[in-house]
């Protein structure tokens, strides 16, 4: 009787670890997400005109509207291409700067700290994946292949060095 509960004990224990490792991987994400929006504002994008708003629906537009709405789609589309794109370029190269010093931190504690370095590398994980997914909103494909390539060269690398690689005998 005494190991069953010694075993239920241990089960609790062993699923209070593993939600301990996700959160702990989600809130390091989450504080260099807020981190980068915090300190690194995203470009304002260009305000619609009053002309365009929707008292104007259903009425034969004027010349004045027409060119209003003319450059407001070429305000937009260079916010877009000069602004947004090189914007989230930036935040995909900071993040995954981040996720891998990130990654490196947790393999350096992987021996001791076994729960924690679960955590602090999960949240690396999460930071990387943050990171492609800035750099898909860069609208660059190209870019967006570097930062996938990265991503998978550094994911490779975490799993040898954590679950293939021999520990050094002592």
């Amino acid at each position: 009787m005494a190991s069953k509960a010694k075993a239920k004990k241990t089960e609790h224990y062993t699923l209070l670890k593993a939600i301990y490792v996700v959160f702990l991987g989600l809130i390091i994400a989450l504080f260099i997400g807020l981190g980068i929006a915090a300190f690194y504002e995203q470009p304002k994008e260009p305000e619609q005109p009053q002309i365009l708003m929707s008292e104007n629906i259903g009425k034969e537009p004027t010349n004045e509207i027409r060119q209003a709405e003319i450059d407001y789609n070429k305000a937009r589309k260079d916010y877009e291409e000069n602004k947004l794109g090189p914007y989230f370029r930036n935040v995909a190269i900071i993040c995954i700067t981040m996720a891998v010093i990130i990654l490196a931190i947790g393999l350096l504690f992987s021996m001791k700290f076994l729960i924690l370095s679960d955590g602090i590398l999960l949240g690396g994980v999460f930071t990387l994946i943050y990171s492609v997914i800035c750099a898909a909103r860069a609208n660059n494909i190209r870019f967006t292949f570097i930062i996938v390539a990265v991503a998978l060269l550094v994911t490779i690398a975490l799993g040898f060095w954590k679950f293939l690689r021999k520990p050094k005998k002592k």
